[in-house]
Parts: structure tokens; C-alpha cells; sequence
């Protein structure tokens, strides 16, 4: 008898202490489920927050980007604008995705009776695109049309290269090396303006294009 009721006695000790356990991981993980309700909803609260604040930032700079095209267009109509020539210059030229060289012959490039020359030293003034980095920040760039395809060259520019240097001679291929057409390329051929993101050179800028039409309205630069 003594021996039954000692046995019911633990018995109902192991009952109770399971009963504690059970309680305090019921609790711990209503605990557990509550604060990870709580962290979702914080990060949810951050992740918009960052949202938000990167669309203005975006915004802004797409508007920063256009006060900054309408500069460059009017520096560019009072330096007396963009004229193709009827002599020839050698140019280099680079792509600047394969980065492979071609030698070209094409019109020189006229901002109003200057030529543009091929100036590749920050040291030396080159017309517009110093005026508008002076102006704005940012850079500038003046694109020659070179063939039917649409490539388009770099013939004066505050961009630079890795080694410190004007990256004239560079250009834009209308055909990427996958073999899709590249979007500047692509919108400038149409007579539109391209804005977004884009490589230039070997960096990626967030940049606004505008295409250069001769007096047939032919798209010769940009």
C-alpha cells in the first residue's frame, strides 16, 4: 500500500512538472511568434521608408538630369551648334564594350567654325563640354554619328579614361557584344531621348541623350 501511494505521489509530480514545461514552450513560442511579427513589421516599415526615399532621390535626379541636357543644348546654340565638315580625320576608334580598335576616316566635327579637334588632355579647353561640366557638374559629351548602323563616337568629351585622358575615340556600338541593340543607340536612331541608366566608357552613370539632326532631320550625333 505504502509502496502505491509513494509511486502515485511521483506520478503526479512527473504530471505537473509536464504540465510547467509544456506551459513555458506554449509561451515561448507565442513569445517567438510575437516578435517575429513585431521584426516583419519594422523591416516592412524600414524597407518602404528606403523606398520612398530612393524614388525621390530618383526623381530629383531625372529632373537634375534634364536642367542639365537643356544647358548643354543651349551652350551648344550659342557656341553656334553642331556642323559636320567636308575634310577627313583619322580617328582610332575604340568600342567601349570589346574595347577592339578600328581606323576610320570621317568628317571633322564643327562647334560653329571651330573644330572640334582631337583633344584628349584635360589641360587643354575643349568647347561645350568644359563650359557645361563648369555649369552643372556631371559631364558632357559630344557624340559623331559614324556609319549607317549608328555607332556613335566620343569627339569631345569631359569623360575620362582609366589613365586620366579625354575618352574621345571611344564610341557606343548601335549592336552589343549578346547581339541586342543598344538602348542610346537605339532611342537616338528613332529621334528620341534616352534616359536611364548606361555604360559610358567603363563606368555606369545614370545619363540623358539627345540626338543631333542635320537639316534633312538625319540623325548625325548626339
Amino acid at each position: 500500500m505504502l509502496a502505491l501511494c509513494v509511486a502515485g505521489i511521483v506520478m503526479t509530480g512527473l504530471i505537473v512538472t509536464t504540465a510547467i514545461v509544456l506551459q513555458r514552450g506554449g509561451q515561448q513560442a507565442k513569445i517567438v511568434q510575437e516578435m517575429d511579427k513585431h521584426g516583419r513589421q519594422e523591416c516592412s516599415k524600414i524597407a518602404k521608408s528606403v523606398y520612398l526615399m530612393l524614388r525621390v532621390y530618383h526623381e530629383n535626379l531625372q529632373k537634375q538630369l534634364q536642367n542639365n541636357l537643356n544647358v548643354a543644348r543651349q551652350s551648344l546654340s550659342e557656341a553656334g551648334g553642331f556642323r559636320i565638315g567636308t575634310e577627313t580625320v583619322t580617328w582610332d576608334a575604340v568600342n567601349q564594350f570589346t574595347k577592339q580598335s578600328e581606323r576610320l576616316e570621317l568628317p571633322k566635327v564643327y562647334v560653329g567654325e571651330r573644330w572640334l579637334g582631337q583633344n584628349r588632355d584635360f589641360d587643354t579647353p575643349a568647347p561645350v563640354v568644359d563650359a557645361v561640366h563648369k555649369l552643372v557638374g556631371g559631364t558632357c559629351t559630344i557624340f559623331q554619328r559614324i556609319n549607317e548602323r549608328g555607332d556613335m563616337l566620343r569627339v569631345a568629351t569631359c569623360v575620362r579614361t582609366a589613365d586620366g585622358k579625354r575618352a574621345i575615340g571611344t564610341y557606343i556600338p548601335a549592336v552589343e557584344p549578346d547581339g541586342k541593340a543598344n538602348p542610346v543607340v537605339a532611342a537616338l536612331l528613332k529621334g528620341q531621348t534616352y534616359q536611364g541608366r548606361a555604360l559610358v566608357v567603363n563606368e555606369w552613370y545614370q545619363t540623358v541623350y539627345e540626338p543631333i539632326r542635320d537639316g534633312n532631320n538625319r540623325v548625325i550625333g548626339a
